[in-house]
């Protein structure tokens, strides 16, 4: 989905033919799409897929848990939407303009003794970490099971 704006995630291999004039081409050709990222093995490719090919559904999960709670705490649908929705542009927002990373503003909008701290440390106490990698591994796994089931129709 995010390709359609040309802010997606496009991972590519080339064999060992491939040129320099090749290379320019695909790169012509896929950097509207966002951001080009050549994988030197298909375990690269499909690892990349789960985190940008599914990355969409990961965040969109988040946001659909976070609108619900705003919900829970009396917003409208209609406002509890916009107000997750806001949240997050205004977030990656902030990140492109400033180039800080992930860790960078957490640490300036979770102050010590501050209420984001509070919600963030409740999160690593329940070993939210965990669990989501957990979850993406479990994904990872049933790519090779599709992978395998693939090979195992072509021959």
């Amino acid at each position: 989905i995010p390709i359609a704006y040309g802010k997606g995630v496009v991972g590519w291999i080339g064999n060992n033919k491939i040129t320099k004039l090749d290379e320019e081409l695909v790169h012509r050709l896929l950097s509207p799409l966002g951001l080009l990222l050549k994988c030197k093995t298909d375990e690269a490719l499909e690892k990349l897929s789960m985190i940008s090919g599914c990355g969409a559904g990961y965040v969109s999960y988040f946001m659909k848990n976070l609108k619900k709670v705003a919900q829970k705490y009396g917003f409208s649908e209609n406002e509890a939407y916009k107000i997750v929705l806001m949240t997050f542009l205004g977030t990656v927002y902030h990140l492109q303009s400033t180039g800080l990373q992930f860790e960078e503003m957490l640490t300036a909008i979770a102050t010590k003794g501050g209420i984001t701290e509070e919600v963030v440390k409740s999160l690593d106490e329940r070993k939210f970490y965990q669990i989501f990698e957990k979850s993406i591994n479990n994904g990872y796994v049933k790519i090779g099971k599709i992978t395998k089931e693939l090979e195992n129709e072509n021959f």
